[in-house]
């Protein structure tokens, strides 16, 4: 079940995807109307009634609306449905995957994405609980083009696990199992986190040489990823580059759903758990 809204009728009209929102909204407005939506089915629908009443919602909102409702499905089922049961002939057309061209001079490329869902936080503490999944496609180009697919999940209950922390994981993950591979010459990363790429490309020297610690001698964020990720970059010389996120690559997209799937099966799960022993 993917349950989302749509309010009208006040000055906080749009589309939600909360349920506590929606209501503290229409606790807020008396005179909101609030129509709920609860499959991927009825994104259609949706999409018509925001239409009919004047509410402006991006493509790339319906676009991770439709993502979403394929996941759930996923979680609970663990078969994705094909792609033209979801949305509109219309929205399908736009998010058709192309081919990705791969850079001619590089002997392995890697894609990696990471997700991150926070369930609940204990009050008044640091511990919170999440889960954060990350995955990664490797490409070895000296061997045809072969790809590795790996993916992955983790508890997070810490202040400093995030969805940066999570990108910086499966990056971490990469670089561990590129090291199995005789792969001789360039290695080019790309991921959709421009913190990522900036902090990798400009940053990452100055850190170490401080030992991985500000101007202020706080701790750098992530600064063990961080190190993990500097000592096993030596072995290759690693470029790494930004991708435009959910723009029609196959394979950052991959990484992305991937890694979303990974946190939504093990949410599912302990939901499961907690309704078992209830």
């Amino acid at each position: 079940m993917l349950d989302f809204y749509i309010i009208t009728d006040c000055t906080e009209r749009g589309l939600y995807r909360k349920a506590k929102l929606a209501k503290r909204i229409s606790q807020k407005y008396p005179e909101a109307r609030v129509v709920r939506f609860q499959s991927p089915e009825d994104i259609p629908a949706a999409q018509a009634f925001c239409n009919e009443s004047g509410i402006g919602v991006t493509a790339h909102e319906w676009e991770e609306l439709q993502t979403a409702g394929r996941l759930r499905l996923f979680a609970e089922k663990g078969v994705l449905p094909p792609p033209s049961e979801t949305g509109s002939r219309e929205t399908q057309q736009k998010i058709t995957e192309k081919k990705v061209s791969l850079p001619l001079d590089a002997a392995a490329v890697i894609y990696t994405d990471g997700s991150y869902i926070e369930y609940e936080r204990e009050k008044k503490k640091r511990i919170k609980n999440a889960f954060g999944g990350w995955a990664a496609v490797i490409v070895l180009r000296e061997f045809s083009d072969a790809r590795i697919t790996l993916s992955g999940y983790r508890k997070c209950r810490f202040k400093d696990h995030d969805s940066y922390f999570m990108e910086l994981v499966a990056v971490a993950k990469a670089l561990k199992r590129l090291t199995k591979y005789a792969v001789n010459g360039k290695t080019i990363l790309y991921t959709d986190c421009q913190r990522l790429v900036n902090e990798y490309n400009t940053k990452l020297a100055g850190w170490e040489e401080c030992g991985w610690r500000t101007p202020d001698g706080e701790r750098i964020k992530c600064w063990k990823l961080w190190r993990k990720i500097q000592r096993r970059s030596r072995e290759f010389d690693l470029q790494v580059h930004w991708v435009k996120g959910h723009a029609k690559n196959i394979l950052n997209n991959q990484c992305h759903y991937s890694a979303q799937a990974e946190v939504m099966m093990r949410k599912n799960h302990r939901k499961q758990e907690g309704d078992s022993h209830e």
